[in-house]
């Protein structure tokens, strides 16, 4: 059974956020084996994954309709598979945080991973929810100027403190 016809017999009609959420709990369980929870803040995350404990959060304030839900869902489970698969790991294994913590050789490895990474993933969920629900319009992050600003924005204060040693 294809993904689509798995889609279609058993989400078929995804009219709905709630629909939808039951898309991804049941999908992101049983065909990708990482658990998904939701939570409902005004910051400035769609979703994010958590390495550490293999679950992806979405944001309920910021995913408006069903494109939004499984934009972010798709997105977020492409850095689980990225994680999985020791892709980009200088990104995915250091916290925002510490950026300014790692050697000048591994800072300029993450400064040149980091949209690459977030691009590849991108490309990824696009792929992989085409493949359930090909009407679907994925919605890109990181391509608008002010979405790749926010990546690039604790790069360029990593950046500063590194420049003070």
């Amino acid at each position: 059974m294809t993904k689509e016809q798995f889609a279609n017999k058993y989400f078929n009609n995804i009219t709905s956020i709630s629909g939808a959420m039951k898309f991804i709990i049941f999908v992101a369980k049983h065909q990708y084996k990482v658990n998904v929870k939701f939570y409902n803040k005004d910051d400035d995350l769609g979703g994010f994954y958590d390495i550490d404990e293999s679950i992806i959060y979405i944001n309920i304030y910021h995913n408006k309709d069903i494109e939004d839900f499984l934009s972010t869902f798709f997105h977020e489970l492409g850095h689980h598979q990225a994680v999985m698969n020791k892709r980009w790991t200088i990104y995915h294994d250091t916290f925002i945080d510490d950026i300014h913590l790692l050697s000048r050789g591994d800072f300029r490895r993450y400064n040149m991973t980091a949209l690459k990474a977030e691009r590849w993933v991108d490309n990824w969920g696009m792929n992989e929810l085409s493949q359930f629900f090909p009407d679907i319009q994925y919605k890109k992050a990181y391509i608008a100027e002010p979405d790749v600003q926010y990546l690039r924005e604790p790069i360029l204060k990593a950046k500063q403190k590194l420049k003070q040693l």
